[in-house]
């Protein structure tokens, strides 16, 4: 309760943060956010530039023809799994760094640090490859250039400069650039596929033999290529990174997931051309480097159209470079927005980049490409030579990263096949896309396994590092990383308990202070106004504005406390000495009160003192000198209701009166939606229950039933309430409490809300048992409540959600008589289909609307 006098000073209470809450887009200050220009074509070429990597062409080239089967049984197994389970999970939870944004809503906050870690880790060294790779394409041209680790290690630090500059740019100018550099990069592989097809047509012979039937069979010898193929194909998913930035809202992101088809079709294309020319054209002993795919065209259209592929070659590996930082980046944008990293990384500058977040990747690069090509060859150079030390350290890496790259993959996977079959909340689905799924989800893990399979037991270096040693090393490195992920998931966690607990210790000190000095002066406060009681508590809110806290007491009492106030307040004048005179002239003395409940209003300090604190603005612009209930509106009179009338009136009609008033206000001023739902379902339930023959007394507190039911989601946090989609199975935990919630408001309260609160409570119980919160069955659920389920189920079948069309009448009908007997009662299912065919209408009954509230009606129509 908040006493009011004219003026005010308000300081809103500091707010600890909680490691449990994820920071929602839509929760963003300005400086954080990220234009929204991304659509489907940006989002292909981002794949494009991922998955394509034209080191792959030559790679699968000891498999002979074989390596042709590989490419469709890698897109069969692994391509196609991939692509379907990202965009199924893309349209079930969108939005910004994928991975971690998906393992949080699915696994909850603790796995999604390491999600995003293990995803995050292999785009360090995808990018130092890329560059590698472009300065063999310069090496192409310029043989001399770039010859020891120590000078590329060098080449790699200033190469990088350009890249990270150019995804510093605004979003837009970046797209169109990379739109361009990809069309370059694509039409090299469908060059070296044209190439090929010239050079069977001119009458050339092929390098390779294409017509003995057994070399195009997979077999022991050449299987390894499949693993080749897996890992080429990786990448799917790694463009939703920045699935908070496509534009179109809602309906723009999911038309951007067709990506995952349109970048699928390309590279497995590209990849069969590219594979196609180095096969037919180069000759197998020259055919194992990525100087093989320039070879190949030269070989056809001469040197100087080498070279020019060469120079697109390189300025494409660049092009990659700029995807790979630009991605990867945004994860530390989203897990800083998150307040697990810095939140300096999330920061954009006036043209909505990210630039602090670019160059802090680009720099971990750098410094990943000295340590590995410079620094550690040249501290180990006098044990092994630094130019095979610089290219085991960096293969190794490389693997290592690799495996922790297709473990993301397989998560998503098990991401899918724990939402079909945990044991709580699983997700209800067609049998179809169930079967679908499921398919892809074990096709694609199992192929994902044999990626790993492959990575791990055969040397990329076999002449260097034995397949036992390249064994260890690489599961070394990979143990090692996800122990460091492990570890670094769990200190933004406990940095922010530490900081949480600081925050409440802190707290507790200004408040015991404050105690002191509130106890202080309690008793005199309670001496001079003598209309609280002792083990209440009064002190001084602001300077003008005083604060009662009453203990065990209901809306009626703290409103009857309230009008007692004033009278006090009134019949206390202040006594004025005028100086000139000496007269001493009495000035009246008004107050105005604001009442907040607990529960009813909010659970939290800073909740109740704001609803208290509107209430009594409220009762200042009704003419001051009166009471306001939070969320109930003011009567017109001004005279104060005196406590004598209030029980001349009836104790319990004034709290019913006064109950309602505020519930119904409340929950209009929460979601006007849910208040509208509820007088819907009020006419068809008590219609219901006088079929049953209950008695006028209980279809009263049937429709004060019906009106109340979900007046506990008033309880429930916003972004789950309002959430325009389907729920996690954390939300639903959550949304589930709000019939305890309502049972305890109503409680609370007391009367009549004392029984209303046991048919809340149980208003999701089901006939065999298997509802919530009690698993009550059968006749044990009150009978009222067992009215509230069928007639809440029908409405909720025929309205329409965000995430789903409406049923027609006649199958809500038909779902409910399925559901007979196990979930419904059978007697109320029967009572209530009766109620609707006497009203011939399987919508809101024309009487209904007129009988709503005057500020729901327009909604309602």
């Amino acid at each position: 309760m908040v006493i009011d006098s004219p003026s005010q000073v308000v300081v809103p209470p500091e707010q600890p943060y909680s490691p449990e809450l994820a920071f929602q887009p839509s929760d963003m200050p300005e400086q954080h956010k990220l234009p929204t220009v991304l659509g489907t074509r940006d989002l292909t070429v981002l794949m494009l530039l991922i998955v394509l990597f034209v080191a792959n062409n030559d790679g699968v080239q000891f498999g002979g023809p074989a390596a042709f089967v590989y490419w469709v049984l890698g897109l069969l197994t692994f391509l196609v799994p991939c692509a379907f389970v990202t965009r199924w999970l893309a349209l079930r939870y969108p939005g910004q760094g994928a991975p971690y944004l998906w393992a949080t809503r699915i696994l909850g906050q603790r796995w999604s640090f390491f999600s995003a870690f293990c995803a995050w880790l292999p785009g360090v060294l995808a990018v130092v490859s890329a560059v590698q790779s472009g300065l063999i394409f310069i090496q192409y041209l310029v043989p001399t250039w770039f010859t020891t680790p120590l000078q590329q290690g060098i080449a790699i630090v200033f190469i990088l400069i350009v890249p990270t500059a150019i995804a510093c740019l605004p979003l837009r100018w970046v797209k169109r650039i990379l739109l361009a550099l990809a069309t370059l990069y694509v039409s090299v592989f469908l060059l070296l596929g044209f190439a090929g097809v010239w050079w069977l047509s001119v009458g050339r012979p092929a390098a390779t033999m294409l017509t003995s039937p057994q070399m195009w069979l997979p077999n022991q010898g050449n299987f390894a290529v499949y693993g080749v193929v897996i890992l080429a194909y990786l990448g799917v998913d790694i463009p939703l990174f920045m699935g908070g930035e496509l534009r179109g809202g809602t309906p723009g992101a999911r038309r951007a997931t067709a990506f995952v088809w349109w970048g699928s079709a390309i590279a497995f294309i590209a990849y069969m051309m590219g594979t196609f020319g180095i096969m037919v054209i180069v000759p197998s002993f020259a055919s194992k480097g990525m100087g093989a795919n320039i070879l190949a065209i030269q070989m056809v259209f001469g040197a100087t159209v080498g070279k020019v592929t060469a120079i697109v070659l390189a300025v494409s590996e660049v092009a990659l470079t700029i995807a790979y930082i630009l991605m990867f980046s945004r994860l530390l944008v989203v897990v800083a927005q998150d307040r697990r990293l810095p939140i300096s990384l999330a920061k954009v500058n006036r043209y909505g980049v990210p630039a602090f977040s670019i160059v802090i990747q680009g720099f971990i690069v750098a410094i990943v490409a000295v340590l590995s090509l410079i620094l550690l060859p040249a501290l180990f150079g006098s044990v092994i030579r630094p130019d095979d030390l610089a290219l085991a350290i960096y293969n190794v890496l490389q693997a290592g990263t690799t495996v922790i790259a297709v473990c993301t993959i397989v998560q998503l996977f098990w991401f899918v096949l724990w939402l079909l079959y945990r044991r709580r909340n699983r997700i209800e689905l067609p049998s179809r896309q169930r079967l679908t799924l499921l398919v892809m989800s074990l096709v694609g893990s199992g192929a994902s396994l044999i990626g790993i399979w492959a990575t791990v037991s055969s040397s990329w270096l076999p002449t260097f590092i034995p397949n036992s040693n390249w064994a260890i090393l690489v599961l070394g490195i990979t143990i090692i990383s996800f122990l460091v992920g492990l570890v670094a998931s769990e200190l933004p966690r406990v940095h922010a308990l530490l900081r949480e607990q600081k925050f409440l210790n802190d707290r507790e000190v200004t408040l015991r202070s404050q105690l002191q000095e509130g106890y202080d002066q309690q008793q005199v406060l309670v001496l001079e106004l003598a209309t609280v009681r002792l083990e209440d508590f009064v002190g001084r809110y602001g300077g003008e504005e005083f604060a009662v806290i009453l203990t065990e007491t209901d809306v009626l009492s703290a409103n009857q406390t309230a009008q007692r106030l004033l009278i006090a307040l009134n019949s206390q004048p202040f006594n004025w000495e005028m100086e000139e005179t000496q007269a001493v002239v009495p000035i009246a003395v008004s107050g105005s009160i604001g009442v907040a409940i607990y529960q009813l209003h909010g659970i939290t300090r800073e909740e109740l003192i704001e609803c208290a604190d509107q209430a009594m603005y409220q009762a200042k612009k009704g003419g001051r000198n009166r009471v306001c209930i939070a969320d109930v509106e003011p009567t017109p009179s001004k005279e104060i209701i005196l406590p004598d009338e209030l029980r001349e009136a009836g104790d319990q009609n004034v709290r019913e009166i006064v109950g309602m008033q505020a519930l119904t206000a409340a929950a209009a001023a929460r979601d006007g939606g849910t208040l509208v739902h509820a007088y819907r379902l009020a006419e068809f339930a008590v219609a219901t229950a006088r079929k049953l023959g209950q008695s006028e007394e209980d279809l009263h507190l049937m429709r004060l039933g019906a009106i109340l039911h979900d007046i506990g989601k008033i309880g429930i946090p916003d972004t789950i309430l309002y959430k325009p989609g389907p729920l996690t199975e954390e939300e639903w935990v959550v949304m589930r409490t709000h019939s305890v919630i309502g049972r305890q408001i109503l409680e609370e309260i007391g009367g009549v809300f004392q029984q209303l609160a046991t048919i809340i409570v149980a208003h999701h119980e089901r006939w065999d048992g298997t509802g919530y919160p009690n698993q009550l069955v059968g006749e044990a659920i009150p009978v009222h409540a067992r009215i509230l389920t069928v007639v809440d189920a029908f409405d909720a079948m025929t309205s329409r959600r965000v995430y789903r069309e409406p049923l027609s009448a006649l199958q809500a009908r038909a779902e409910l008589l399925r559901c007979s007997g196990n979930q419904f009662d059978s007697q109320v299912v029967e009572a209530f289909l009766q109620v609707l065919d006497e009203q011939g209408n399987a919508g809101v009954p024309g009487p209904l609307i007129e009988a709503l509230p005057p500020e729901l009606t327009t909604e309602a129509k």
